[in-house]
């Protein structure tokens, strides 16, 4: 026997069900919703690449440290305004020999901050009479290499969130591509004062966000007997970078340098931090170790080798993609199983 029901019971059976399932949908969303979980002291967004603790290996200059909770992390600046750091590796490294490292690095803020990003990064190969205390002497567009007390004799990568036009003592002038708000990667001999000129291998980006990018190194000596030369290769994201060096006395006044990163911030800021996956691992050289003379002032090379093409595209490298033809691409979020990854971040 079939029971009928008004209309109006039934838009009321209705709207409880409704609300009773809209209910219980918030409840469970409310369980089981994605929520931050924060990584490290610095507050990292994302976890990074598990590697070697190097809470040992690196002098510390200025506001640099070593993540106490993630120790393969090594911090240039907190995220904060006008701060400035260096760590350099406590062992040089001679140019005679190859080597190679992998690692990822952090230009944006930690979790929390949405202002806009500033100022970099830098790996830097270095002989500065300075030494381990080598630093740039204003926080802001020197990313810690350029401008009063700049890095000398000195050869520089420089991942650089914050586009420049001028610098406020008017010493530093960024490549922009015409275009507000791009970025850029570069190698460069760091200066006091430093122009659109002096930057090569230019690539642009936008500001990733809230991402661990692809940064590896290699380097490759060649020697004839009278001069040592060598290639820098380097991977920004998927992109592949080299640099040839035509002569290393006359860039570096040695051999032997010291490597290292430094990084800044002015009156925007974020954490500008690198995870290492692995440090430098020498490849040896080869033959007799030359003896050079007295140090040199550093010129660029006037040419350039065309540039091998590294692959970036390696199954232990997120896939950070750059926004521009031939840039580096950072994408909001690595994917691969080996990168630095959650199930509760944002895509």
């Amino acid at each position: 026997m079939f029971r009928v029901f008004s209309r109006k019971f039934l838009k009321s059976i209705l709207s409880k069900s409704a609300a009773f399932t809209l209910l219980t949908s918030l409840l469970v969303s409310t369980a089981t919703a994605p929520v931050y979980a924060l990584y490290g002291s610095s507050n990292f967004v994302y976890k990074p690449t598990d590697g070697p603790s190097i809470s040992s290996f690196f002098n510390l200059r200025g506001s640099a440290y070593v993540d106490s909770k993630i120790t393969n992390i090594l911090v240039m600046t907190p995220d904060q305004g006008n701060k400035i750091g260096a760590g350099w590796y406590k062992e040089s490294i001679s140019l005679f020999d190859s080597f190679e490292f992998q690692s990822f690095i952090h230009t944006c803020h930690a979790y929390g901050q949405t202002n806009t990003q500033a100022d970099g990064i830098a790996f830097v190969l270095q002989n500065d009479p300075r030494g381990d205390r080598a630093i740039a002497s204003t926080t802001g567009a020197s990313i810690g290499i350029h401008g009063f007390g700049y890095i000398q004799n000195a050869l520089a990568v420089e991942i650089d969130s914050y586009a420049n036009s001028t610098s406020s003592s008017g010493q530093i002038v960024d490549p922009t591509n015409g275009k507000a708000g791009y970025r850029h990667v570069a190698t460069i001999i760091p200066g006091e004062t430093i122009g659109v000129a002096d930057h090569k291998n230019i690539a642009y980006f936008t500001d990733p966000l809230r991402t661990w990018v692809v940064f590896n190194v290699k380097w490759t000596p060649s020697w004839n007997g009278t001069t040592l030369k060598g290639n820098l290769e380097y991977t920004v994201g998927k992109t592949g970078f080299s640099y040839y060096v035509d002569d290393v006395q006359n860039y570096f006044g040695s051999d032997e340098v010291l490597w290292g990163f430094t990084g800044s911030t002015g009156g925007y800021n974020a954490v500008n931090a690198v995870a290492f996956k692995s440090l430098p691992q020498s490849g040896g050289g080869g033959g007799t170790r030359p003896t050079f003379p007295p140090s040199a002032t550093p010129t660029p090379s006037p040419t350039q080798p065309p540039s091998p093409s590294p692959s970036a595209s390696n199954s232990a490298n997120p896939s950070n993609s750059a926004s521009a033809s031939s840039n580096p691409s950072n994408s909001s979020n690595p994917s691969n199983s080996s990168n630095p990854s959650n199930s509760s971040n944002p895509s």
